[in-house]
């Protein structure tokens, strides 16, 4: 954006801590429910007793998530610090390594300007803070930022190493939560279009660590004494394929998609507000949450037709790329059309904002198969680790058709003040979070109570 000229390292630092902040006041806020028990069991069951699960948490349709990283993840820090908050602050830390791995492509995109707001839609955004609980879905925004990284640092040449980490990615999301799938088709989609070169004996040495760390589950699985949970009962009338013959899941999974790029939150969040906190008077509270959810959801449905606009500002941009490349990939197709002449494909070659626009693509491509393939209806939670390409979406659509040096400051404010707004609400007020008492406090009158 040209025609701004000013040392922007005080706006990062100011935007870094100021997210920060408020992802320590989430963590220190959140209501204990059955996802964060799961996880605090398995990882005081090993660092207490010494027993190491080798299964994560339950899901209801398919049974609990693979692998013992789930363990690990708490396990781990608690036996190296004995309090609840060491587990927490691995997620802190991991998500401001995906911060700064996310950064490390924007920088090479974007201008100054540009990158900054991408720090505030991101790092700021109620969608990420309210992730700050102790739960699988928490520790996401670190693989796919890894995957994103890998990926982009793939787009020209082949690399060992950051093809194994790139499948490492993947592979960690494997043990975390079912929504890998998603950074399987978006990988599958960058290697068929040519735009990411990989090693493929990097390919099979990830997958091989993949396979070898999942066996201590699969022996689990095997045992007669295993305490894994299977499918619930009603996953019998489930199959792969339910979500496109039933529709509605994919429509859901594609609204959203929408909704990341815009500020209309999740319901959790909007409509858990009781202001108690505020008044005790139950005439003004009922005001005031009326107030609160007619200001979030009119804004919300504002902000979501500019979501709209952007992705619609995507598809009129990446329709003559999609393809490009990819017929090569398939000797059967790569024929000349004459004796004499070559067969030449439209836009193979693409500059690194077409890279990431096509990026963006394969993300909602993977939501929709994956909608259509998946045996359950997805929540917010199941596609949340594409939520930084939503916004990474949006930042496109407004570098290039509202944004200029006069109005650039104006926006960004906006956009950060009523985040930090919205966040100091939630955070003490909402669904997964409360003022009245802290993350630490619940945990240790759970742990009297279980006698761990």
């Amino acid at each position: 954006m040209k025609g701004i000229k000013i040392n922007f390292r005080l706006y990062y630092l100011a935007v870094f801590f100021l997210g920060l902040l408020l992802a320590l006041l989430y963590s220190s806020h959140q209501l204990l429910n059955g996802d964060q028990l799961q996880m605090l069991y398995r990882g005081y069951l090993a660092a207490h007793q010494g027993i190491w699960l080798n299964y994560g948490n339950a899901a209801s349709v398919v049974g609990n998530v693979p692998g013992s990283l789930s363990t690990l993840v708490v396990g781990i820090p608690l036996s190296i610090w004995d309090s609840p908050w060491s587990p927490m602050l691995v997620i802190v830390v991991g998500n401001i390594f995906a911060l700064v791995l996310f950064d490390k492509v924007v920088r090479q995109v974007f201008d100054e300007p540009s990158r900054l707001l991408f720090w505030v839609l991101f790092w700021l955004s109620p969608w990420f803070l309210y992730q700050h609980m102790l739960y699988n879905p928490a520790y996401l925004f670190l693989c796919s930022a890894l995957h994103f990284c890998t990926a982009f640092h793939m787009r020209k040449r082949p690399s060992f190493w950051i093809t194994f980490w790139h499948i490492t990615s993947i592979g960690l999301v494997v043990q975390l939560h079912y929504s890998w799938p998603l950074l399987v088709l978006i990988s599958v989609y960058l290697f068929a279009r040519g735009i990411m070169k990989i090693n493929y004996w990097a390919v099979v040495v990830g997958i091989v660590v993949l396979i070898a760390s999942l066996v201590p589950y699969l022996l689990e699985m095997l045992s007669a004494n295993s305490e894994a949970t299977k499918p619930g009962d009603f996953s019998k009338d489930r199959y792969i394929g339910w979500g496109l013959v039933n529709v509605y899941p994919v429509l859901k999974a594609m609204l959203y998609w929408l909704r990341y790029s815009s500020f209309l939150f999740t319901e959790k969040l909007i409509t858990g507000a009781t202001f108690e906190w505020i008044t005790v008077s139950d005439s003004l509270r009922v005001a005031m949450q009326y107030a609160y959810r007619g200001v979030l959801y009119g804004i919300g449905l504002f902000t979501f037709y500019f979501s709209f606009k952007a992705n619609w500002y995507l598809f009129k941009q990446i329709k003559a790329i999609w393809c490009g490349g990819m017929i090569s990939h398939f000797a059967i197709f790569n024929s000349r059309v004459k004796d004499d002449e070559p067969y030449i494909e439209i836009g193979v070659t693409v500059n690194n904002e077409q890279w990431l626009q096509l990026y963006i693509g394969a993300c909602v491509v993977a939501i929709l198969i994956s909608a259509a393939l998946s045996p359950t209806i997805f929540g917010y939670w199941h596609l949340i680790m594409l939520f930084p390409f939503a916004a990474l979406n949006m930042l496109i659509y407004l570098t290039h058709q509202y944004l200029t040096p006069n109005n650039f400051w104006r926006y960004s404010l906006l956009i950060a003040v009523f985040s930090a707004f919205v966040n100091l609400i939630a955070a003490h007020d909402s669904v997964k979070f409360t003022y009245k008492m802290s993350y630490s406090e619940q945990v240790e009158l759970w742990l009297v109570k279980q006698k761990i």
